[in-house]
């Protein structure tokens, strides 16, 4: 978990904290310590991750976020959350979308029931979100979701059902998100999902709806200044040490001499 591992680097139980550029600046800011961001050079895009094998599902996803790109509304929502990032550019099909949500006809189902048919008879959305990845998802003063990710959200349960309010949120990780999607606990994922070729092996994902590097965390205090500097050093890394490892790899062909730093994982257990 994020929290944990925040934690870890400004008490110096790490020397550098691995994870996605926009919500290290953030947390940067926030810490009462002076501190460095040292950039990947990688590119990860995030996009919406939903069941295996119900394109149609998909699809009304995609149909709602070009719809949005092209009213001004997903604009809105990045001049929100991300003001000095403009929104992304969609690719954008020839004609419009034949359905709507509630319209959508039965005799285009696949033989495994799309997810809409039980949106439609349930009335409410329910999405995995993250509750500690500011700005997507995180619990306000109130203790209530907020982000990015919620009000995407949001606006799907808006566009779909009529009302904004007709979705349940589900607090995910980066360790359960994916288990919850493929045993039906939530219809989609919207937090901050990295579209990977590990990830794409086990479910799908809409359209890319943002775009991030991954970075590098250190105290200003630290002799970690650059990534050559993380070697033999303990690197706080969010899930799986697995999953990170490849972006370890990707940092060591920037550097030269040795690169080995040991990755401290922070999962939920």
């Amino acid at each position: 978990e994020y929290a944990p591992a925040v934690l870890a680097l400004k008490a110096g139980q790490a020397d550098a904290l691995l994870a996605d550029s926009t919500y290290l600046t953030r947390v940067g800011d926030a810490l009462p310590i002076n501190n460095v961001l040292l950039p990947l050079p990688a590119v990860q895009a995030f996009g919406i991750g939903v069941a295996q094998g119900d394109a149609y599902f998909r699809n009304l996803i995609d149909a709602a976020l070009s719809t949005m790109a092209q009213s001004g509304a997903l604009a809105a929502l990045y001049a929100k959350w991300f003001p000095t990032q403009p929104a992304p550019q969609f690719e954008s099909l020839p004609g419009q979308w034949p359905y709507t949500f509630a319209t959508s006809p039965s005799d285009l189902m696949p033989p495994t029931p799309s997810r809409w048919v039980q949106l439609q008879t349930r009335g409410k959305l329910l999405v995995g979100v993250a509750y500690d990845f500011a700005p997507f998802g995180f619990l306000g003063d109130d203790g209530q979701p907020r982000g990015f990710d919620i009000d995407l959200s949001r606006e799907f349960a808006r566009r779909w059902l009529g009302d904004a309010d007709a979705l349940e949120l589900v607090r995910v990780t980066p360790a359960t998100a994916i288990p919850l999607l493929m045993a039906g606990q939530v219809d989609l994922i919207a937090a901050a999902l990295p579209f990977t070729w590990a990830n794409r092996a086990l479910i799908d994902f809409s359209q890319s709806y943002f775009l991030d590097g991954q970075s590098v965390l250190t105290r200003a205090d630290s002799p970690v200044q650059t990534l050559a500097d993380l070697d033999q050093r303990v690197v706080a890394v969010i899930g799986e040490a697995g999953s990170a490892q490849e972006l370890v790899t990707l940092a060591a062909e920037t550097t030269t001499g040795a690169f080995a730093p040991t990755l401290l994982p922070f999962q939920e257990l």
